[in-house]
């Protein structure tokens, strides 16, 4: 993310499109030098769930949420 200054979702998606190059499932979550998150999977469903101060917890499984 440093190197290319990249955001953490677009870090997350250059991973995962590695990932799919070599043929495998997986996930990653990434979070940036703040603290703020991202995921990208590729699979149907990857359970995540995040909590931040100031803000509800954020639980999902599925791509859609």
């Amino acid at each position: 993310m440093g190197f290319l200054r990249e955001n953490p979702k677009s870090a997350a998606d250059a991973v995962q499109g590695e990932t799919r190059t070599l043929g495998r499932e997986g996930g990653v979550i990434v979070l940036d030098p703040n603290g703020n998150p991202a995921w990208s999977f590729n699979t149907p469903g990857r359970y995540r769930g995040m909590m931040r101060a100031g803000a509800g917890p954020v639980v999902a499984i599925y791509g859609d949420e």
